[in-house]
């Protein structure tokens, strides 16, 4: 495949790429609405690379929920899985949380 085709394949992806993310953040914003009637709510998302990771993104979320600061974890291969799986876990309650030792 000569230069051209594989910028055009490139290109495609990064498109791909962008318009996940904004479908990740389209969900992020309606669930936090949906979530602010509950005694649970998201403090922070963050996202470390893999270059930080050595491996796949990381997702570390941050939560206050029963009176308690807790933080979990999400993987995934693409920036934006990661987001969408995360998002997943905390609104379908399959997120594993522990004490975020941090917080205090």
């Amino acid at each position: 495949m000569g230069k051209r085709g594989k910028t055009e394949r490139y290109d495609r992806a990064v498109e791909r790429e962008v318009h996940d993310l904004g479908a990740v953040q389209l969900r992020a914003s309606q669930m936090f609405i949906n979530l602010e009637d509950e005694d649970f709510y998201v403090k922070s998302i963050t996202f470390q690379s893999p270059f930080h990771t050595g491996g796949d993104w990381r997702v570390i979320v941050r939560v206050h929920a029963g009176g308690e600061d807790l933080v979990g974890f999400h993987g995934a291969h693409t920036y934006a899985e990661a987001g969408r799986g995360a998002l997943e876990r905390i609104d379908n309650r399959t997120m594993k949380w522990k004490e975020d030792e941090y917080a205090k």
